[in-house]
């Protein structure tokens, strides 16, 4: 992806909008669904917290496909400034990381299938959910298109 001021200026203000993101500083994150639509903006934050606002935060990117991960970071330096952990929200591996926080970005895309399969769909957020440590906080993302809802919930853990 190609950053241009606009997108730079975008997330500026998206960070304007995180409550105490300076409790970020110095912390473990571990991002599931990483090169998705909604998990890609959400490490671009994070990338922009460390190289803009020296936040230090370890970023764990996880997703099916490293090279997938590798050609939407491809500015960023993986093994520097990212690490990779495969993650399948429909496999029972565990992720062996112990992360501060996990933004759980991972789900199934496709608007069709959610109609003609809404359970089913739903089910790769809850699965992919136990696939994880339990960190003090976790963030589930998902579209809109799944619930109709607001898209960001803190759960406690």
């Amino acid at each position: 992806m190609e950053y241009d001021i606009k997108y730079e200026n975008d997330i500026e203000r998206v960070i304007g909008c995180i409550p105490k993101v300076e409790e970020l500083k110095e912390k473990v994150i571990l991002v599931t669904g990483a090169s998705g639509l909604i998990g890609s903006a959400v490490s671009d934050i994070l990338f922009y917290l460390n190289s803009k606002k020296n936040y230090n935060i370890s970023i764990f990117l996880a997703g099916r496909n490293l090279d997938r991960i590798r050609s939407r970071f491809y500015i960023y330096k993986y093994g520097h400034d990212y690490k990779f952990c495969k993650f399948d929200g429909m496999s029972n591996e565990k992720i062996d990381i112990q992360a501060d926080y996990i933004i759980h970005c991972a789900g199934y895309s496709n608007p069709k299938a959610y109609a003609q399969f809404p359970v089913e769909t739903l089910l790769v957020n809850i699965y992919g959910l136990l696939s994880v440590p339990v960190p003090p906080v976790i963030f589930t993302l998902e579209s809109r298109y799944t619930t109709g809802r607001t898209p960001m919930l803190a759960l406690p853990a």
